[in-house]
């Protein structure tokens, strides 16, 4: 359940924009992972440094190549107006007019 993962019970959810990673989450299904950081800490570029950062806790590391680009955007959606977490490249007007569209 998400209470045993976050305090507030709820959980993020991501669609990749790079083709290895949904490769991966055609065959296998949904992935509960985090990000390739530690929280507050900016995200490693390459596979040489998350590997630096997690070593041995990580069982199998796949190189995707080097990441490009900022962040996801992050929008809660938990209550009736998107509220935006994190500025990424998709904008918080561009997730509403979506959001709008398919209600």
């Amino acid at each position: 359940t998400p209470s045993a993962v976050v305090k507030d019970g709820t959980v993020g959810v991501r669609v990749p924009d790079n083709s290895a990673t949904r490769a991966v989450l055609e065959r296998s299904g949904p992935v509960a992972a985090s990000s390739a950081n530690r929280s507050g800490e900016a995200t490693p570029d390459t596979l040489d440094a998350i590997r630096d950062l997690f070593g041995d806790a990580i069982a199998v590391y796949i190189d995707g190549g080097t990441i490009v680009g900022t962040g996801s955007t992050v929008i809660d959606m938990t209550s009736d107006e998107p509220r935006l977490l994190r500025e990424g490249p998709i904008s918080l007007d561009r997730v509403k007019s979506v959001s709008a569209e398919s209600i």
